[in-house]
């Protein structure tokens, strides 16, 4: 019998990389605020990473992909290393200029 393949796509791998950021963050502070002092949120900042980034991702092509992964990356602070074909390097060049916080070409 044939397993089934998982695969993880990108707005599951933001999901579940915040959901583990949180109980790793829970796991060191000791998940309430009991514990809450200057050397918890000192061991709580130190397992939050900075940031996110992605890198390995398809360019969709069009101003609505880009607007779609400014609306999901951007709060999540994570980054897009994107893959680009030729026709849609004036795209991500523009993407890059717009938001040099979001997008590495």
């Amino acid at each position: 019998m044939e397993k089934a393949k998982r695969t993880l796509g990108r707005r599951g791998f933001l999901s579940r990389s915040a959901q583990l950021v949180a109980l790793g963050s829970a796991a060191v502070t000791g998940g309430g605020a009991a514990k809450a002092g200057p050397q918890t949120q000192q061991q709580s900042q130190a397992t939050t990473p900075d940031f996110i980034i992605d890198s390995h991702i398809h360019c969709g092509g069009t101003d609505a992909w880009v607007d779609e992964m400014v609306r999901m990356y951007r709060p999540r602070k994570a980054m897009a290393c994107v893959l680009t074909r030729l026709n849609n390097m004036d795209l991500m060049k523009k993407a890059i200029a717009d938001y040099p916080d979001l997008f590495v070409g």
